[in-house]
């Protein structure tokens, strides 16, 4: 907040992206109910990579997303990329298969 304009002001602050620091990843979706199916239904609407902070003693402070994907937008990428799968490594599985049969 600028006291003299009376304005917020956006800070941007830099840090190093390491991808291994990525811990987990938080999914937005809605709920629906389609009438037509007479069900509810889901429809993911963001990702988002999860990060730990830590202080400068190596404590641990929060999780905190790094920023929000559209999933749609990434719905490309993730259909060429093959998930691993635990119970089946013949048949072939993507990312985008593992978010929408969830």
């Amino acid at each position: 907040y600028n006291f003299e304009t009376e304005q917020y002001e956006p800070v941007v602050t830099r840090s190093e992206f390491n991808p291994e620091d990525v811990q987990r990843y938080r999914i937005k979706e809605v709920w629906y109910f389609d009438s037509r199916r007479g069900q509810m239904d889901k429809r993911i609407l963001g990702i988002a990579p999860i990060v730990n902070r830590y202080d400068q003693d190596g404590n641990f402070i929060t999780s905190m997303p790094i920023c929000w994907f559209y999933f749609d937008d990434l719905r490309g990428l993730l259909a060429k990329e093959k998930a691993p799968s635990a119970h089946n490594d013949v048949a072939y599985q993507s990312w985008d298969d593992v978010f929408i049969s969830r």
